[in-house]
């Protein structure tokens, strides 16, 4: 259940900061393709995703809704206040509310480089001294980036990421730099009145001599779009689109494969302008949803599957029509 919601939660936050309620995000039209062995499509045609916000009391206001031929299926309503999200879902009792991951954010907002003993002007002339240029193409030698990294690991270990200790930055990249390791990058830029490419190989060194490329990023721009793939040979791929379709709408594509298994989804995404009321929940009368009893965990998992009926009813007829 807290999954469910986190997600519910994640989608919001990231689709509220590209919209307001003057400029309306939606994502409509999903068709989504899984090859698991065999190929199967599942054409959400109908489906639209809209969200807006503005601000609100100190915060966000948050709108998401869901619907399906013309009709409304979910509603969501969020505000954003510190640290907190409160939301309320149409059909559920009561309001909820969960910690925003907007801590790691605002830690690396706060970050103070100028405050680090770095001599930057010594520093970048180390750097320049030691890439290589190739045509268009940058050699950036793994002892290059050891030295960056040692150089801001002390701002770094600042930072508060959930998940992820921070503390043993320094201590790793000694250990790079005592057994002669570390990360090669090459990148490479290309541009012209109509275009640009962007590509990036990373090649892990260890004990000083390098490995094979253990990732590739590559990006174009041109008048078909935006192009985005990054690759990990032998493990995966993950490859995102954008295609103009006129002024106000984009053709998506986002996909990836790995282990010989993969997907494929694309939408339509597109803005306009819309009249958005937006709700402003009591954070006081909130139940958080980390500390929730069983008895409140049951009974809002019995609500939102009533409150989802309608969307879950929508997307189970176009898995029938896949079938």
């Amino acid at each position: 259940m807290k999954k469910v919601l986190a997600i519910l939660v994640a989608l919001m936050m990231l689709t509220a900061v590209a919209a307001s309620a003057e400029n309306v995000f939606s994502f409509a039209d999903p068709v989504l393709t899984l090859n698991m062995g065999e190929t199967q499509t599942i054409d959400l045609t109908g489906l639209e995703l809209v969200v807006a916000s503005e601000e609100m009391n100190g915060g966000i206001a948050a709108q998401v809704d869901i619907n399906g031929g013309g009709n409304k299926l979910m509603g969501i309503s969020a505000n954003v206040v510190g640290e907190k999200v409160v939301f309320a879902i149409d059909g559920v009792s009561n309001i909820y509310s969960v910690e925003a991951p907007m801590g790691a954010v605002s830690s690396f907002a706060s970050l103070d480089l100028s405050a680090l003993n770095i001599d930057v002007e010594s520093l970048l002339a180390s750097v320049m001294g030691s890439i290589e240029m190739d045509g268009n193409t940058m050699k950036i030698p793994y002892t290059a980036v050891n030295d960056i990294l040692e150089a801001v690991a002390p701002a770094l270990e600042g930072v508060e990421i959930p998940g992820f200790d921070a503390s043993s930055i320094a201590d790793s990249v000694a250990q790079l730099k005592e057994t002669d390791s570390g990360v090669n990058l090459e990148v490479t830029y290309n541009q012209t009145e109509t275009s640009m490419t962007f590509n990036a190989v990373a090649i892990p060194v260890q004990n000083g001599t390098a490995g094979d490329p253990a990732l590739n990023l590559g990006l174009n721009q041109d008048e078909s779009g935006v192009a985005l793939n990054i690759e990990v040979p032998g493990q995966g791929a993950f490859y995102f689109n954008m295609q103009p379709i006129d002024e106000e709408k984009i053709k998506v594509v986002l996909g990836g494969e790995a282990q010989g298994m993969g997907f494929d989804l694309t939408g339509i995404a597109s803005s306009g302008e819309a009249d958005v009321e937006f709700a402003a929940l009591d954070a006081g009368s909130a139940i958080d949803i980390n500390t929730m009893t069983d008895e409140q965990r049951e009974a809002l998992s019995g609500e939102l599957m009533s409150a989802a009926a309608g969307l879950i009813g929508y997307v189970y007829t176009a898995l029938g029509a896949a079938a």
